[in-house]
């Protein structure tokens, strides 16, 4: 995760330690429900191909008063060539991110 904030370049926060990171995740103990706001997290969809070295995902999800106003979806394997024709990059990695039901549905590569 550092790495990755690092070389975007555009944060200026300090190093995280993996203590730190996981001490954030969970400091998100709610009890959900249809009252208030909840981030639903699912750090490995799909345990078979994320252990195998193939395609996973990791889903985040913002509710408010029990309906989804925003949902993430990031794909670190999943190959660039199937949703872009030029990469400038490593050629995988994609994250997903839809607001407003599917109405806007955007692709970050």
């Amino acid at each position: 995760m550092n790495e990755t904030v690092a070389a975007d370049g555009s944060y200026h926060l300090c190093t995280l330690s993996t203590e730190d990171i996981l001490t954030a995740i969970d400091s998100g103990r709610s009890e959900g429900g249809p009252v208030g706001r909840h981030w639903v997290l699912d750090p490995i969809d799909g345990t078979k191909g994320f252990l195998r070295g193939k395609q996973y995902a990791i889903a985040l999800a913002l509710l408010d008063e029990g309906k989804v106003v925003l949902g993430v979806l990031a794909c670190p394997n999943l190959p660039l060539a199937s949703i872009v024709e030029k990469d400038s990059q490593k050629g995988v990695g994609c994250l997903f991110f839809a607001k407003d039901r599917l109405r806007n549905l955007y692709a970050v590569t």
